[in-house]
């Protein structure tokens, strides 16, 4: 049958290549696929699940950080004042969606509005903050190093973390504190007030992060 061109031969090849036994193993196969995919979506979900408690716990913590106005009353020279409370913002992982990012800046923000009485200032900082955050974090990270990273001196390197943070706390320091003067007319007192405040804020999140590796 093997030699014939006639339509029995394929007909017998099929049945053969359907044999009762090679089926039976296709579905055990399939089965266990099943199996391991639930596995898979369960442990997913347990992460998802640690990974939030971790971000509300760094959200509560900074909160009262704030709201205790313990960094607050430091100042340099009567112009600096750090934020601190940035860094929850820096430190979600570069797979997080813009949207998602700009929902967790906007309700931190605001709750930083109400301890400080700066009605919406913050929030509005934060959320530009969020929404320019993927940008600046493609623009300092290696192509090849951006899948699910966590900001950080060991994902990223010191100097490319350096770069981030400084461009970040800059960023919205600028939004801040030019939405608090409302006024361009001391241009250059807002100029230092930024400067001085990007250099203690960065300076924070540094000892922040070398005391956390």
């Amino acid at each position: 049958m093997a030699d014939s061109n006639d339509g029995l031969s394929y007909l017998l090849k099929v049945k053969l290549a359907t044999d009762f036994g090679k089926l039976s193993e296709v579905r055990v196969i399939a089965r266990n696929w099943s199996a391991g995919t639930e596995e898979l979506e369960n442990k997913a979900v347990e992460i998802m699940i640690i990974t939030y408690i971790h971000r509300v716990g760094w959200f509560v913590g900074l909160i009262l950080t704030s709201g205790a106005d313990s960094f607050n009353s430091v100042h340099i020279a009567g112009y600096a004042t750090p934020f601190l409370y940035i860094y929850f913002i820096l430190k979600f992982s570069s797979g997080t969606s813009r949207n998602e990012l700009m929902l967790w800046a906007f309700f931190f923000g605001l709750t930083i509005d109400v301890f400080s009485d700066t009605p919406g200032m913050n929030a509005a900082a934060t959320v530009l903050l969020a929404f320019l955050r993927p940008s600046l974090l493609r623009l300092f990270t290696p192509r090849d190093n951006q899948d699910n990273l966590v900001p950080s001196f060991k994902s990223m390197g010191i100097s490319p973390f350096l770069k981030y943070t400084t461009a970040s706390v800059f960023m919205h320091s600028l939004a801040l504190l030019s939405i608090e003067f409302f006024s361009f007319s001391g241009i250059w007192l807002l100029l230092l007030r930024v400067a001085l405040c990007t250099v203690l804020t960065v300076t924070c999140i540094v000892a922040v992060e070398g005391i956390r590796r």
